[in-house]
């Protein structure tokens, strides 16, 4: 709730500032979900994080920033899939827009974030596809018993479509 405050009073004041905490400690999901054991506060803290890291970027232009808010993604990524991917097109935007450099370095800048989203999201994923099944814990909420299933499935597409098994996705 400190971070969300910090980063609404930057640019809306205290006031906003702590309405946005508020909203974040008493909104009854926010407290329903907060009770249970799920990750889904810490990817709300690793968004936040990416938030004013991918913010800094924009406002310096240094590749540094940039980096460590796509690291952070890549964090969010092993906390809860997809779903960390989500905030990516806002936060490409907002340094595509406004970071004080030229375009062509920007545009090598997001392409540098980019690898690096992939370089923190993807060891765990391949560490343990590449285990032998009968030598590793089953992977919870997937169908085949892979994390690849459990991206593009559980915590990926069924969760944005809404959708409980990808196999009832209509043919478009």
């Amino acid at each position: 709730m400190a971070l969300l405050y910090y980063l609404v009073h930057r640019s809306f004041g205290p006031m906003a500032g702590l309405l946005a905490a508020l909203a974040l400690a008493l909104t009854p999901i926010s407290v329903a979900t907060n009770r249970h054991n799920n990750l889904e506060s810490l990817l709300v803290l690793t968004v936040l994080l990416a938030s004013w890291v991918f913010i800094l970027a924009a406002e310096t232009g240094r590749l540094r920033w940039l980096l460590v808010g796509a690291l952070v993604v890549g964090v969010g990524f092993n906390i809860n899939m997809l779903e960390a991917f989500l905030v990516l097109p806002a936060f490409y935007l907002l340094y595509l827009v406004a970071a004080p450099v030229g375009w062509r370095r920007r545009m090598i800048h997001l392409g540098l974030a980019t690898v690096v989203i992939f370089a923190a999201s993807l060891p765990w994923v391949v560490a343990v596809d590449l285990t032998p099944a009968d030598q590793r814990p089953y992977v919870g909420s997937s169908s085949f018993n892979t994390v690849t299933d459990l991206i593009v499935g559980w915590n990926g597409v069924e969760r944005v479509v809404g959708m409980t098994r990808v196999s009832e996705i209509p043919d478009l």
